[in-house]
């Protein structure tokens, strides 16, 4: 059954039209459509059309369309620059919006801050929890317990400060932050 595949980010109009011109000309392709900045088309047997682009246009790659209902999960996607997206389900495909540098930059900081208050706040559970449960059976002072608790968790509550402060601007400088995001 034929597949559908793709080459994509072909700057060069002249090399745009040699490749189509020679998938053209190969029995393995059909049904090819022409893009701005790429090409894409049906195959059985892509093989053929993989050896000509590394031997003639080894900065290319041929990419394979996939179907969702093929992926198996938990599925593990890697980006360009190296970051990793772990999947779980299928329901989880549909939450996923891959940006552009520059596109949605305040939805972008406010994402980055909503997770950074949830893992300071983590952080100081984490610490409070050990705390108490040090001191509890060995002391009965309240009020040494409360300043060991205010110690150690003073410089995360800083922090914290600071992204819910900037959370805040964020929010009441763009109010309809909240819907878009």
């Amino acid at each position: 059954m034929a597949r559908n595949f793709y080459i994509d980010n072909i700057n060069d109009n002249d090399k745009l039209n040699e490749i189509s011109i020679l998938l053209n000309g190969m029995e393995e392709v059909s049904r090819i459509k022409i893009s701005k900045n790429g090409i894409s088309f049906y195959s059985d047997h892509p093989e053929s059309v993989d050896e000509f682009l590394k031997e003639h246009y080894s900065d290319l790659v041929l990419k394979e369309e996939i179907n969702s209902s093929n992926l198996k999960f938990p599925l593990k996607i890697v980006f360009n620059q190296g970051t990793q997206l772990t999947i779980f389900s299928r329901n989880d495909l549909s939450s996923i919006r891959l940006l552009l540098s520059g596109e949605n930059e305040q939805e972008k900081e406010l994402g980055e801050l909503f997770f950074l208050s949830r893992v300071l706040n983590r952080q100081i559970k984490s610490i409070q929890y050990n705390i108490m449960e040090d001191l509890t059976n060995c002391s009965r002072d309240f009020q040494y317990i409360n300043n060991e608790l205010s110690e150690a968790t003073k410089e995360l509550l800083e922090k914290l400060k600071i992204v819910e402060g900037k959370f805040y601007n964020l929010t009441l400088n763009n109010p309809n932050i909240k819907d878009s995001y």
